[in-house]
């Protein structure tokens, strides 16, 4: 069942509450504003991080408690080498070496190749970054947060943010396969065990 209040709130309070609650993580605000300086082109900080930080707001946790990595994505389609994705990790790592958190750079315009050697599984290649958020594993993870030349928070959330706010876990099945979400569901729940598991069949 969901949490009643932000989650069931109209999507421009539940916006509101977002950037709230990001920008009160100074490892996650500096990042975005590192990656303005850097000028990726259309990115986003996205994936488990964004998830993390609303969980450990709603169960009193430091808002880092349970993070690892900081999902960068962005999109170049006319560069498709996997060294240019370690190369701005680097740069980042040297521009902020005290960050807590590993960088997970990916240039979504060459998810289809890793994907095919990683999983040999062939997947269309994706036309944006956003296109690419849309199918990221779960409905409360598909979410992208960057900034404008106004330095104003932009969300992308294409499965919306009630899931999110409920702290509710559920597939979001374009590509994640079922053992796989259910492996992140237990890991998930033991750090976060507010959480609510919506199960594969549902």
């Amino acid at each position: 069942m969901l949490n009643q209040g932000v989650s069931l709130a109209p999507l421009s309070k539940q916006i509101r509450t977002l950037k709230k609650i990001l920008s009160m993580n100074t490892v996650f605000t500096k990042t975005l504003r590192l990656l303005k300086e850097y000028d990726l082109p259309h990115w986003y900080l996205s994936g488990g991080a964004i998830p993390h930080i609303v969980w450990n707001y709603y169960h009193e946790f430091d808002l880092n408690h349970g993070i690892s990595d900081l999902d960068i994505v962005y999109f170049k389609k006319n560069d498709l080498s996997k060294k240019t994705e370690e190369k701005i990790e680097k740069e980042l790592r040297e521009k902020y070496p005290h960050c807590p958190f590993e960088f997970d750079v990916k240039n979504e315009a060459r998810t289809h190749l890793w994907y095919y050697e990683k999983r040999g599984k062939k997947i269309e290649p994706y036309t944006c970054t956003e296109d690419a958020i849309y199918t990221f594993p779960t409905t409360a993870s598909a979410v992208g947060v960057t900034l404008t030349k106004k330095n104003k928070l932009e969300i992308f959330a294409p499965h919306g943010l009630t899931d999110l706010f409920g702290l509710v876990v559920r597939a979001n099945k374009v590509q994640i396969t079922r053992d796989v979400f259910e492996e992140k569901c237990r890991r998930w729940k033991k750090v976060w065990p507010k959480l609510s598991i919506i199960p594969w069949e549902y």
